[in-house]
Parts: structure tokens; C-alpha cells; sequence
């Protein structure tokens, strides 16, 4: 009864926030996720959450640092949210907060390899919400 209730508060955070774009597409009465064209429906919040395989030190091993960024000596942190789905594929990237179009880009192809142990609710496999950051730093 507690994780209901707290899933149902989250839910309605996000709701109230307007951190959805499209709001207007969503259905109300069901807080606790959001529907996908690919993924059915999303959780935010799951009872086991989606696990990147081999961590985030290895999806940051993965990136490639576009040249004519690293020249201008364009760095930060690019943040992706995405959707894990039932498989643990990756559906539907995109980036919350970037950089540099060429870093971003960078970012969301690596994103777009990354394989998850997907997220659970009653031991079923969910698609479920997910958000990483990639940091892009020249060494000194």
C-alpha cells in the first residue's frame, strides 16, 4: 500500500510540474506512467528499476568525443532521457539538456546502444522511464 501511495505521488508531481510536453495527451486518471507509440505504456517509477548493464562507467567508455568539439573545446554534461522497454532496448532518446549539437548527438548515439536489465513490476517485465547523464571533459 505504500509504493502505490508513493507511486501515485511521484505521478502526480510530474503531472503538476508540466514536465511532459504534450500533456494534453495524457490520461489523467493514470499518473503512475505515460503512453508510448513503441513501448505501449512507460512507468516512471517501477518496483525494480531498469539496470544499465556494465554500469555507467561503460556506457561512458562508449562515447566518442566529436573532434571539431573537443577543438573548440566545447565541454559539459549532456543529460538523455529515454525509455527502457520490456527487452531492455532503448526506445526513444532524446536530450533534456545539452552542450553543443555535435556532443548531444554524440551522446544519444551511445545512449541509443546501451542494453538494460529491464524494469519489473510483479516480477513482469515494464517499460520504465530513465534519465542519464554523459559528461564530455577535455583532459587538462
Amino acid at each position: 500500500m505504500k509504493n502505490l501511495f508513493l507511486i501515485l505521488i511521484l505521478g502526480f508531481l510530474y503531472q503538476g510540474c508540466g514536465v511532459f510536453e504534450n500533456e494534453q495527451d495524457l490520461d489523467k486518471s493514470d499518473v503512475e506512467y505515460v503512453w508510448l507509440p513503441n513501448c505501449d505504456y512507460a512507468y516512471i517509477v517501477a518496483e525494480q528499476m531498469p539496470v544499465l548493464q556494465g554500469g555507467l562507467a561503460a556506457l561512458q567508455a562508449t562515447v566518442e568525443f566529436p573532434p571539431s568539439a573537443y577543438e573548440a573545446g566545447k565541454e559539459g554534461r549532456v543529460t538523455v532521457r529515454f525509455y527502457v522497454n520490456a527487452k531492455g532496448s532503448v526506445v526513444g532518446p532524446e536530450v533534456i539538456r545539452g552542450v553543443e549539437t555535435s556532443v548531444d548527438q554524440a551522446a544519444l548515439e551511445a545512449v541509443a546502444k546501451a542494453v538494460f536489465t529491464p524494469g519489473e513490476i510483479n516480477r513482469k517485465p515494464v517499460c520504465v522511464q530513465y534519465s542519464v547523464p554523459i559528461i564530455f571533459r577535455i583532459p587538462d
